[in-house]
């Protein structure tokens, strides 16, 4: 560097903007108090649709008075995923040492790598808008066989009757547009 300016083997001149990065780490905190499902249960479905909605049905916590599934309904999904690792193998997921260890029913996952990857990966479309991603959340849950990630705009609980697969269903039936 001679003069403030930086040169290159061959002689030219380099303008280089120094930019800081600061690293935020993501962290999963707890999310929607109250809601419990059953968190030893397996049979838990994740339905979706390409029109961004989805439903997770689970059932519902023993004892709470109620015997309909607790079903998680999102709409403006952008990205969900439902798969490993499960209950044993949790303290391997990428988010185990930012919250998701000490996690027992649904969190939001605040500043989310994953979600800012979405708008990064969507700025070759020629309408792309920034503004639209501010608008996702980056919801996960501790199942007993699953994790469940979703990346949507809303999220809603409801209660539907079982098997979950049905409450799943008829969850989605109710959350359409008219």
């Amino acid at each position: 560097m001679r003069g403030g300016r930086e040169y290159s083997r061959d002689g030219y001149v380099c303008h280089c903007l120094r930019v800081i990065v600061m690293s935020v780490d993501e962290r999963v905190v707890p999310a929607l108090a109250g809601v419990r499902w059953d968190p030893g249960a397996p049979d838990a479905v994740l339905v979706v649709t390409d029109s961004g909605l989805a439903a997770l049905a689970l059932r519902p916590y023993p004892g709470d008075g109620d015997p309909d599934c607790v079903v998680f309904v999102w709409s403006g999904v952008r990205e969900l995923a439902m798969g490993a690792p499960n209950d044993e193998a949790r303290p391997g997921h990428r988010l185990y040492k930012r919250g998701l260890e000490s996690l027992i029913w649904a969190g939001l996952v605040e500043h989310s790598e994953r979600t800012v990857g979405l708008e990064h990966v969507n700025r070759v479309h020629l309408q792309h808008d920034a503004e639209r991603f501010s608008q996702l959340r980056h919801y996960v849950l501790p199942l007993k066989e699953d994790t469940a990630e979703v990346i949507a705009e809303t999220i809603e609980v409801q209660r539907h009757p079982g098997p979950t697969f049905h409450a799943a269903s008829l969850a989605l039936r109710s959350s359409r547009p008219k």
